[in-house]
């Protein structure tokens, strides 16, 4: 069974395990009033298309260990998705906190993420992009940082079959 629980706007699930965790999930409602929110205070962002495509792509991935999207999770949102423009080149960077409290398979969020940009973004080849870890353990954080951005090791994990296939799960 799952306990729940009603705190301001958001909704906490303790799961029984033996860690006793609980899980946060955001109410829809929160959802799209910060959606409109930023929206909003990005209108006049020349970029604000490009945004706003990434987080229509990112927003549904689905956590593999509970039944929520990252939105609902937390994980992620629009505030977090940085365009920048050198020397006439397009550079995206995508920040992410992975799901609480411990989650072993964070390698493969970001890598769900990373895939499904490539394949929803036109022109995303063309950017550098770059996904980061927004906060926690900074041992963490840098090894985290490290696997999601290096090319090799994207490109093998692409080219194994069992990790795509579940990379699908969570992003179909």
């Amino acid at each position: 069974k799952i306990e729940k629980r009603m705190s301001l706007d958001l909704h906490y699930y303790k799961t029984p395990s033996s860690s006793e965790s609980k899980v946060l999930v955001r109410l829809e409602s929160e959802i799209l009033a910060e959606r409109q929110a930023i929206r909003e205070s990005l209108i006049n962002n020349s970029n604000f298309q490009l945004i706003s495509e990434v987080y229509e792509c990112i927003r549904s991935i689905r956590d593999p260990e509970r039944p929520y999207t990252l939105e609902q999770l937390d994980v992620f949102s629009m505030k977090d998705i940085v365009i920048e423009e050198k020397f006439g080149k397009k550079s995206l960077t995508v920040y992410w906190k992975p799901p609480p409290p411990i989650c072993a398979y964070t390698v493969h969020i970001g890598l769900a993420m990373r895939v499904k940009l490539l394949r929803e973004i036109k022109d995303i080849k063309k950017m550098k992009v770059t996904i980061l870890v927004r906060e926690g353990n900074p041992k963490q954080k840098k090894a985290l940082d490290k696997q999601l951005n290096d090319k090799e090791r994207i490109a093998s994990a692409m080219e194994n079959v069992e990790v795509m296939d579940f990379l699908e799960s969570l992003i179909s």
